[in-house]
């Protein structure tokens, strides 16, 4: 993982747009994912390791903790890391997805983004409710038929 940040920081810095401004906050994002990294012992062979009790108080209270001002995923650093954070721990559901990543007290739209985006990622339209995708076939049909009009 950590090989992967330093191609995306060689990138920010080859970009020449903002890239000094970009490179610092980089460092402060690349602190808080190594703190993670080591925090679920994702350093190793074994999976991610959770606290035995981590339901919504113990979400929350993480959450905050790691969140730039108390408001859990309203920085690039934490956003991120809590979305990672469901997508780990949802086991491949989507109903836990959404409880972790989407219902909590933080800025649960960009999270729930994130989480979602990886969420169809890794597991494709296979685990994600039928509803949802009648949804989204709906919007993409009104949307050709706005798009004629």
């Amino acid at each position: 993982m950590m090989k992967t940040m330093e191609d995306v920081k060689k990138y920010i810095r080859d970009s020449n747009r903002e890239s000094s401004v970009n490179i610092s906050s980089f460092d402060f994002f690349i602190s808080h994912w190594k703190e993670y990294i080591k925090l679920r012992k994702l350093d190793g062979d074994s999976g991610p390791q959770f606290p035995r009790s981590y339901g919504i108080e113990e979400r929350e209270e993480f959450y905050k903790d790691i969140s730039f001002g108390g408001w859990g995923g309203a920085s690039g650093h934490d956003s991120v890391i809590i979305a990672y954070d469901a997508l780990l721990g949802c086991d491949g559901d989507w109903n836990e997805l959404c409880k972790r990543g989407v219902l909590h007290g933080g800025d649960n739209d960009s999270t729930g983004t994130i989480a979602a985006a990886w969420f169809g990622a890794v597991h494709g339209f296979k685990e994600s409710p039928s509803r949802t995708i009648r949804m989204l076939n709906l919007m993409t049909c009104v949307k050709s038929s706005e798009d004629k009009l």
